[in-house]
């Protein structure tokens, strides 16, 4: 599962016509928007709303690049399986499969 900090929507493409939504974008991007800073156009003095993240929606930041650059498989639990499989000693735990199985339908559901 993929998640978008964007939820879709691109802020160097989208439609930022008013101030308000150019406020939130300058907050978002640091203050800077389109190469000036958010001071210069005085949006500041008009009273405009910040954007701040919640601690969630920075876990969630942190989690996606922790995701990102996880390796895709893990080599080392692959090897193993492998080997396991050659010495026929690799053994299927049938309760535990349908306990996850369980966690996984309870999570879903």
């Amino acid at each position: 599962m993929v998640i978008d900090p964007h939820n879709g929507v691109n802020p160097a493409n989208s439609n930022i016509g008013n101030t308000r939504n150019k406020t939130a974008s300058s907050s978002a991007s640091g203050g800077i928007e389109g190469g000036t800073h958010n001071a210069a156009n005085g949006l500041e003095k008009q009273g405009q709303e910040q954007v701040s993240l919640s601690q969630e929606a920075k876990l969630l930041n942190r989690l996606e690049e922790k995701i990102a650059t996880a390796p895709d498989i893990d080599n080392d639990r692959v090897a193993a399986i492998k080997l396991a499989l050659e010495n026929g000693t690799y053994e299927v735990n049938a309760e535990r499969i349908a306990e996850r199985i369980l966690e996984q339908d309870e999570f879903l559901g």
